[in-house]
């Protein structure tokens, strides 16, 4: 056969014994891959216990602390700081311009240090925010501390996806996603539940029982975080 014009000879089996040979050879070849895909599953299984419980708690205490403002309107926050039900729908809106307007800035941040370190402090500044939304006096206070939750919890869903890119091959990052994105059905589940308990807190520390949903769900969150640095 010729290509670019030269001409490359090729040499026919000449024997049985050359046919018997190159199947063995392919044998051992697909033995090999086989060996292989068994140990990538194995090695998959052990980075899918070692990451996602985790990634899925992440999202899951993020899920909780953006929307428990719902709780806390049930347990009167409206009445307390003075809020009519304009004043409500504002509170939920200003979170997600910055939560959004925060994202590429964050994932730059990230791969300038590395996610170990960056996820971390997320969770310390959302955790934060979550805290001090249980001490705000005003409305305006409220929606500072709404706003700043937004730029602090921006990060964590590209953040979380960035660094699952980089453990898991393309075709097995969707699953590994799901998983992830999940966990904020889990938050809806029980978050009403926690809340419920929380609230009979009322009158304790001379604080409404919405301060403490905001301050004890923020410091869950506060106490992950400083496990995730150690």
């Amino acid at each position: 056969m010729a290509i670019s014009g030269v001409d490359v000879p090729v040499e026919p089996l000449q024997s049985k014994e050359d046919v018997e040979t190159i199947e063995t050879a392919s044998n051992s070849s697909q033995e090999a891959v086989g060996f292989d895909k068994k140990a990538t599953k194995r090695l998959i299984r052990k980075m899918d216990w070692a990451l996602l419980p985790f990634l899925a708690l992440l999202y899951l205490l993020s899920f909780l602390d953006r929307t428990n403002i719902g709780n806390a309107r049930l347990a009167g926050i409206e009445e307390d700081l003075g809020m009519s039900g304009l004043d409500y729908n504002v509170a939920l809106a200003i979170f997600f311009p910055f939560y959004v307007a925060v994202e590429p800035a964050s994932n730059l941040m990230m791969k300038r240090t590395r996610p170990s370190i960056w996820i971390p402090i997320i969770m310390v500044a959302w955790g934060v925010c979550c805290t001090l939304m249980g001490l705000v006096h005003n409305y305006a206070g409220l929606l500072a501390a709404r706003a700043a939750l937004g730029i602090a919890e921006g990060g964590l869903f590209p953040g979380v996806t960035f660094y699952i890119t980089l453990w898991y091959r393309r075709h097995e990052c969707g699953l590994r996603m799901a998983i992830f994105f999940s966990a904020a059905t889990a938050a809806g589940a029980f978050g009403g539940l926690l809340a419920r308990a929380i609230i009979e807190m009322d009158g304790i520390g001379g604080k409404a029982g919405w301060a403490w949903i905001f301050i004890i769900e923020g410091l869950i969150t506060l106490l992950l975080a400083s496990h995730s640095l150690l």
